[in-house]
């Protein structure tokens, strides 16, 4: 394997189960009472045809889960589980405790197990995933030409990895403040960045949390 040759990679395609509609008890270890497909990822939640299809099937609060067994070897080490990408709105869970939430069908994100696995253990990832439209969440929100779809799209995998030093652990203080200049190519398109829910550019500078926004060139 390139890379870390003390990082175990792991394709996590296989074995998962899907529910169409949501149910709590699919985050729980042992789940009884419902009925559960077997798919492989890519997976879409529900298969639309060519020549017919209604807009809104593919919207609905569908869930996935997974059993794997956590060996262990893995005391000491971190244990990431990468989604590729999952539509449109992603709750992870594992042993029945919620770790990570994600809002963005288009983009990848990484949840770590390590504090939530129970080693030498049957462990269970459950996924609550939202497939409806939201106005806070792309492409929902403007117009848009095509169909949208649902589902944990795009290949998951599992890393376990040593745990990294203090040096590269560090996270910025409540207090730490960064300043951002962007590229002189920039400069001239370069706007004041403000939230949603601050006051026009007209009433004073804005910033997002401690982070000072840039100002743009004269």
């Amino acid at each position: 394997m390139d890379g870390d040759p003390t990082m175990e990679h792991y394709d996590w395609n296989d074995g998962w189960l899907f529910c169409p509609t949501f149910d709590p008890a699919l985050v729980r270890p042992e789940c009884t009472g419902l009925e559960l497909e077997s798919v492989r990822i890519p997976h879409t939640v529900k298969a639309l045809p060519y020549n017919y299809c209604n807009e809104n099937d593919h919207q609905r609060l569908c869930g996935y889960r997974r059993e794997f067994f956590a060996p262990a070897e893995w005391a000491g080490r971190t244990v990431l589980l990468t989604f590729g990408a999952i539509a449109h709105d992603a709750t992870v869970f594992c042993n029945g405790r919620r770790l990570f939430h994600h809002g963005c069908g288009y983009t990848a994100f990484t949840v770590d197990l390590t504090s939530a696995l129970h080693l030498g253990k049957k462990n269970v990832v459950a996924v609550r995933c939202d497939s409806r439209e939201d106005l806070n969440i792309p492409p929902f929100g403007g117009s848009i030409d095509y169909l949208t779809y649902g589902g944990i799209y795009r290949a998951v995998s599992l890393d376990i990895k040593e745990p990294t030093c203090g040096m590269c652990s560090w996270r910025p203080g409540p207090k730490a403040t960064f300043a951002f200049t962007p590229p002189r190519w920039a400069r001239r398109w370069a706007a004041p960045c403000r939230p949603r829910s601050a006051a026009p550019p007209e009433a004073g500078p804005s910033t997002v949390g401690n982070l000072p926004c840039p100002s743009p060139a004269p």
